[in-house]
């Protein structure tokens, strides 16, 4: 059975992480790395999602059309508390903050997760590149069944 997984490094103004097909003991088939928010405890739309055992599926969102959405485990209920929790593409995070605050000035990511080839830190932000097509990648890996996906 196919399943994803989803190894993270935390940095104080951002997350990184590599998706991987089917990783087990430190092996599996790299898909794509990732960029989201920082950790800041599962706040809505300022922090990364948790880790733990989830689901993903495709859908279709009015902002960033064909997307996978993440769910709690059950496969029918919202994550933790917060709504959308999507994998779309988008390829940065900048972190020029204002008045001091660890809030990102400019966002593609509401606590979502963006896949791209390489993460690239530069001019206070950190950037995916190429994200549309690791997106299409991985709705390809998806299709019209869902996953199971493991945070760490």
């Amino acid at each position: 059975m196919k399943y994803l997984k989803l190894t993270r490094q935390y940095f104080k103004n951002f997350t990184v992480g590599k998706l991987w097909l089917n990783y087990n003991d430190n092996n599996g088939n790299l898909i794509c790395k990732t960029i989201e928010l920082p950790n800041k405890e599962n706040k809505k739309n300022i922090s990364c999602i948790p880790t733990g055992k989830y689901i993903v599926k495709k859908h279709i969102s009015p902002k960033h059309k064909t997307c996978l959405k993440v769910y709690d485990f059950d496969g029918k209920h919202e994550v933790n508390g917060r709504a959308d929790i999507l994998i779309h593409a988008a390829n940065m995070i900048n972190f020029n903050h204002d008045n001091n605050s660890e809030t990102p000035v400019i966002t593609e990511l509401e606590g979502c997760i963006a896949p791209c080839s390489n993460v690239i830190l530069k001019d206070g932000g950190v950037f995916g590149e190429n994200s549309r097509e690791n997106l299409k990648k991985l709705l390809k890996i998806v299709g019209d069944n869902s996953l199971e996906l493991v945070i760490e």
